[in-house]
């Protein structure tokens, strides 16, 4: 399969489910590509995981579109207001609801969008409450279970660190209980910009993103979608290294943890002070 992934991005013919089926052969295929190929034909994909210390993500992409427009791994930005700054004490409104200002979940503004999304799809309103925030929930009975698993998602990171949906749902076959993943894909998202920084695509994995960051747990998987041109034409020039040693030069800035991120009392503390 690896010869034959090789074969299609020599023709430029290089299909997901080739690169896919390739990957999942235990090898790293960006290892094996010639750059001139990687950088012209290789597509974007959900094989290339890794890992990194989401304290050292500092960017957030603004548009969770940014991935249809993206087709190829390597790609050119559109504008760099495409990405917007991550503050230390910024988190998803549910998190910040649920664990900083200890509002139960019945009083988040996530449950009551939920609630009547579901209420429509109940009254015959509305064919897909999923498009307008009721994520796969139906019923009421559906959003007390969708808070239930955010909770027990919390526990199990506080507890074990950041798991990946394949690790999760192997532990939930071990247990014999009820299965929460729901698709295996549904991991944090990150793409490399035009300056090197690594940055967090809304796309997928908000909620565990935002509380592993709160619960400073300094390891968590993600899917590498892409990688700036831009940036990585400049630092082979500069540096003339391959850019499998630039990617892991990248990637290694974003493991060491360095900068205060603020817990609950401090968050609470400086907004009394504004």
């Amino acid at each position: 399969m690896i010869n034959k992934a090789l074969k299609h991005i020599r023709q430029g013919t290089l299909s997901n489910v080739v690169f896919r089926k390739a990957m999942g052969k235990g090898k790293n295929l960006l290892r094996f590509l010639p750059s001139s190929y990687a950088i012209n034909y290789l597509p974007v994909h959900d094989s290339v995981l890794i890992e990194l210390d989401p304290l050292k993500i500092n960017k957030i992409a603004q548009s969770s579109l940014l991935r249809v427009r993206m087709k190829r791994f390597f790609f050119r930005e559109k504008t760099e207001t495409a990405f917007k700054a991550i503050k230390p004490d910024e988190f998803h409104p549910t998190i910040r609801e649920l664990w900083i200002e200890g509002k139960s979940y019945e009083e988040t503004s996530q449950y009551a969008k939920m609630i009547e999304a579901v209420d429509l799809y109940q009254r015959g309103d509305c064919a897909k409450p999923s498009e307008i925030g009721a994520y796969w929930c139906l019923s009421r009975n559906d959003v007390d279970r969708y808070f239930q698993i955010l909770n027990g998602c919390y526990e199990s990171i506080k507890q074990k660190g950041y798991l990946t949906q394949n690790q999760l749902l192997n532990e939930d076959n071990k247990k014999g209980r009820g299965c929460v993943v729901r698709n295996l894909g549904d991991e944090i998202r990150v793409l490399i910009d035009s300056s090197g920084d690594i940055v967090f695509v809304p796309y997928s994995a908000n909620h565990r993103f935002s509380i592993a960051r709160f619960l400073k747990v300094n390891k968590v998987t993600a899917i590498l979608m892409g990688v700036s041109r831009t940036w990585l034409e400049r630092e082979v020039g500069i540096t003339g290294l391959g850019y499998t040693h630039l990617l892991d030069k990248a990637i290694a800035k974003h493991n060491d943890i360095d900068k205060f991120i603020p817990d609950k009392k401090d968050i609470l503390e400086g907004e009394k002070n504004k």
